[in-house]
C-alpha cells in the first residue's frame, strides 16, 4: 500500500473555493489527473452547484522528492452523458484546467478491467472535511496533503453488457473525499472514482466551537468504475462531448 499510495498521491487534487485570484480555504471535493494533465476527473455532484469561476484545482507536484504546489483555473467542464441502471446520471465530471505553473504534472494510470474483483484490496485518497485547507498557514507552506483510507471491493454491480456498472466498497470515506481515486493496493492503478455512500446524520464541533451538521460514514461506499472516466475523457478529446455551463 505504501508504494501504491506514493504513485497515486501526486496525481490527486483538491477542488477548492476560488474568489478572484485567491483560492481556499473551503474544499468542495477531490479529483484526479488521469492520463492528461489538462483534465481532472471528479464526481459530478462536487461541482454541480458551482460556476466555473467559483472553483479551482489545487495539487502537489512530486519530483526528486520535492513537492510544490500548483493550482489551475477551470476553463470548461464536461459531464458524462450516460445514466446508471437506477436511471440517474453517471456521477462523473471532467474539468478542463489551465495551470498557473509550467510543469508537466504526473497522471494516474487506469487499471485493466480484468483487475476488478471482489476482495481486491484498495486505497482511497481525498480531503475528508477539507481539513488540509482549514489552516491557511498550511496552504501557504505548500502542505495540502490528501489523506489515505483503505478497504476492499465488496461487490461489483454488473451492466447488461457485463461491464462493471458500480463498485461497492467496504471502507470509510468522509465528506470532501468525493471524486477521489480508488486504487489497487498492490500497484497503484486506479480502479474507480468515489461518488457516494450511505452515511448517517451526526454533528461536528468546529475549531471555533460552533456545531455543524455532518454525515457520519457507515463504511458502505460506491465508486464509478474507471472505464467510465476513460470513456468521458476520450469523448472530450475527440470532441464528441460538448462543454456544459450548467450545474
Amino acid at each position: 500500500m505504501i508504494h501504491a499510495t506514493s504513485i497515486v498521491r501526486p496525481t490527486t487534487v483538491a477542488i477548492v473555493e476560488r474568489r478572484g485570484n485567491k483560492i481556499g480555504p473551503h474544499i468542495y471535493g477531490t479529483g484526479l489527473v488521469l492520463e492528461d494533465d489538462c483534465y481532472v476527473v471528479t464526481a459530478r455532484h462536487v461541482i454541480r452547484n458551482l460556476r466555473c469561476s467559483d472553483f479551482a484545482v489545487l495539487r502537489l507536484f512530486n519530483r526528486a522528492n520535492k513537492e510544490a504546489r500548483g493550482w489551475g483555473t477551470v476553463t470548461a467542464r464536461y459531464y458524462h452523458p450516460g445514466a446508471t441502471y437506477f436511471g440517474m446520471p453517471v456521477d462523473l465530471a471532467l474539468i478542463e484546467v489551465q495551470w498557473n505553473v509550467k510543469k508537466e504534472f504526473p497522471a494516474a494510470q487506469p487499471a485493466d478491467l480484468t483487475k476488478l474483483s471482489v476482495g481486491l484490496r484498495v486505497g482511497l485518497l481525498g480531503w475528508p472535511f477539507g481539513v488540509a485547507l482549514l489552516n491557511k498557514l498550511v496552504v501557504s507552506a505548500g502542505g495540502a496533503h490528501p489523506s489515505l483510507t483503505a478497504g476492499v471491493i465488496s461487490a461489483i454491480r454488473p451492466h447488461e453488457e457485463q461491464l462493471p456498472e458500480l463498485l461497492q466498497l467496504d471502507l470509510v470515506a468522509h465528506e470532501g473525499s468525493s471524486g477521489g481515486p480508488v486504487f489497487a493496493a498492490d500497484d497503484g492503478s486506479v480502479v474507480g472514482i468515489l461518488t457516494h455512500g450511505y452515511p448517517i446524520k451526526g454533528i461536528l464541533q468546529l475549531e471555533d466551537g460552533k456545531i455543524s451538521d455532518t454525515a457520519i460514514p457507515t463504511g458502505l461506499e460506491f465508486a464509478e468504475p474507471v472505464h467510465k472516466a476513460i470513456a468521458l475523457l476520450r469523448g472530450v478529446q475527440q470532441q464528441q462531448i460538448e462543454p456544459s455551463d450548467q450545474p
